[in-house]
């Protein structure tokens, strides 16, 4: 369902008639098609089921009295399953005692029409059903959003500590299970704390975002790269092996010397450089924590050697 299905765009909301009446099950598609919604049609309750498992349905407008599986039967079958997104229900039905309304909704349908309905009544009670699904659609976006953010570095737009946590635990896993290599550097800006003593800090905050754009556009599709913290760095490289991330490492080093970066002048050598370390997954490194000391290690060696340089353990 597209963003505005609460606000009357329907043309993607896929409604489903199940009804055992065929002259109805017709009339309803013909209304429905008329007003712009997508509409399947099935027989009975087991046919729709049988549809809903195959097909995204958003809303269904089902009779209650039908063979194989009447309509509490398939509310409840759709209640108690877990779909990517909320469906919808009407249930339409001859029954007008108080208690089998009352059993209709607490099967879990979302609304109920008595036969014989009228259909501008029906159109109206649809409308409303589709407003909520975009409300519940807009949520669902809202709270997508906010897990994002909660992933993702303030000042670079990087992915965050917790993001690279999550992400090397699930990469680990997977090059372990199926035998393939990975690789992680770590990256750290040489004499940033000059840097940002003599520049103050919001020219540091500058330099820092530049250089998470310069990262950005020298890995693969297929790589993370997140802030670790402060000044430092981590990339991820899924299905590389330590030969190859030596070859990227180095790509990187070379790039961040001939970038422009801002004030690098006032630096060593009058250029902004980093440090990296490399580090492959093996055996005697069978978890995260193993992996990222060993880059970690790297590292520190290469910011000891000189700075400006690559370590590979």
């Amino acid at each position: 369902m597209n963003d505005a299905a609460g606000g009357g765009q329907t043309d993607r909301v896929r409604v489903l008639v199940v009804d055992d009446d065929v002259l109805l099950r017709r009339s309803l598609q013909l209304l429905l098609t008329r007003a712009g919604y997508e509409v399947r049609q099935a027989e009975d309750g087991q046919a729709a089921w049988d549809l809903i498992q195959r097909e995204p349905i958003h809303f269904v407008i089902t009779d209650w009295n039908m063979p194989l599986m009447n309509g509490p039967q398939l509310v409840s079958r759709i209640r108690t399953t877990a779909f990517p997104s909320y469906v919808y229900v009407i249930l339409l039905t001859v029954h007008s005692q108080k208690l089998d309304t009352i059993q209709g909704l607490l099967a879990g349908a979302d609304d109920y029409l008595t036969k014989p309905f009228d259909l501008d009544e029906l159109r109206a009670r649809i409308a409303i059903g589709v407003r909520i699904l975009g409300l519940e659609a807009s949520l669902m976006r809202s709270v997508a959003s906010a897990a994002e953010l909660a992933m993702r570095d303030s000042l670079t737009g990087l992915f965050n500590r917790r993001a690279f946590d999550n992400r090397l635990s699930e990469e680990l896993q997977r090059a372990v299970r199926y035998e393939r290599p990975l690789s992680l550097l770590m990256i750290d800006i040489d004499h940033f704390k000059r840097y940002n003593d003599q520049h103050g800090h919001p020219q540091g905050d500058v330099l820092l975002r530049e250089l998470s754009g310069l990262l950005l556009g020298c890995i693969r599709g297929t790589d993370f790269v997140a802030r670790y913290g402060g000044e430092e760095f981590a990339v991820i490289l899924p299905e590389t092996s330590p030969s190859h991330a030596l070859a990227v490492a180095n790509t990187l080093l070379e790039r961040v010397r001939a970038h422009p970066l801002p004030l690098r002048e006032t630096q060593p050598g009058g250029a902004l450089t980093v440090s990296i370390g490399i580090a492959g997954h093996s055996p005697n490194r069978p978890n995260a924590d193993r992996l990222v000391q060993a880059a970690d290690q790297a590292l520190y060696q290469a910011k000891g050697a000189g700075r400006n340089r690559l370590v590979a353990v």
